[in-house]
């Protein structure tokens, strides 16, 4: 089975280095390279890597590596990744940060023996397991009725982005409440109670859902909006109502918790 990589990495020696050596690999794919946080995040919103190889010190780039894993703790992914911190910073403190973030092996970059391949290689011997365990139980409902609904929220926002609907949107926050609310109680009422809310017109609330959804269609892969809504979509209109978008995405989430 193939195991999907995401590189976080400032050092472009770095990232020639080891993007060779994954690329040899008959089973490893490397998914996405970046330097920044913000941008990593939304990697790995969009792939879901098995394993991402990060730097903690990513000074070329934006942010560092404790800002990242504290931020992809927020996400409440259904497949946790595995996480490879390797870096030239030899604090303890530092490293005993990451490791109580989540970094699941950290490697450091002046130790003897350190090379690309070696990196690889120790992923290389995680294959057999890789893929037996999932980290996260999406089924469990988290203690409190708060992280349970920041749970359904990120993990719509993921799949709003999967499709191109993103925070850039002003339709973005309206599609996320709307499908929240139709997820705890169906009801077609939507823009009515969502302009309460936003102290909006249930009017300006619709058109903007349907400027989001419509943007996304126009402008996203065809490939992903294909692979992402798997909702019969009318030929004629061509892109999703407001309603028949929302109720995807609230099936989605019943079926997932």
């Amino acid at each position: 089975m193939e195991i999907t990589i995401l590189l976080i990495e400032d050092d472009a020696t770095e990232c020639e280095a080891l993007s060779r050596c994954i690329e040899k690999q008959a089973n490893m794919k490397l998914v996405g390279i970046t330097n920044n946080v913000t941008e990593a995040i939304e990697l790995v919103r969009f792939h879901l890597p098995d394993v991402i190889i990060l730097d903690l010190e990513l000074h070329q780039g934006g942010g560092n590596g404790l800002e990242f894993l504290a931020q992809l703790q927020s996400l409440y992914l259904t497949h946790e990744p595995y996480i490879l911190v390797s870096t030239q910073n030899s604090s303890q403190l530092t490293l005993e940060a990451a490791r109580l973030l989540g970094a699941d092996m950290i490697i450091t970059k002046y130790e003897i023996g350190y090379s690309a391949n070696y990196v690889v290689k120790t992923i290389s011997l995680l294959e057999n397991v890789m893929h037996k365990t999932t980290l996260t139980d999406s089924s469990k409902v988290p203690e409190s009725p708060a992280e349970y609904e920041q749970k359904l929220r990120a993990r719509i926002q993921r799949e709003l982005s999967l499709v191109g609907v993103n925070d850039k949107h002003k339709g973005y926050k309206y599609l996320t409440e709307a499908i929240l609310l139709v997820y705890n109680n169906p009801q077609p009422n939507v823009s009515t109670l969502l302009s309460s809310q936003f102290k909006a017109t249930p009017t300006s609330i619709e058109r903007a859902m349907q400027n989001a959804i419509n943007r996304a269609w126009n402008t996203a892969n065809p490939e992903d909006l294909q692979s992402h809504y798997t909702a019969v979509i009318n030929s004629e209109r061509g892109v999703p109502t407001v309603m028949e978008f929302i109720h995807f995405y609230a099936r989605l989430l019943k079926t997932e918790f």
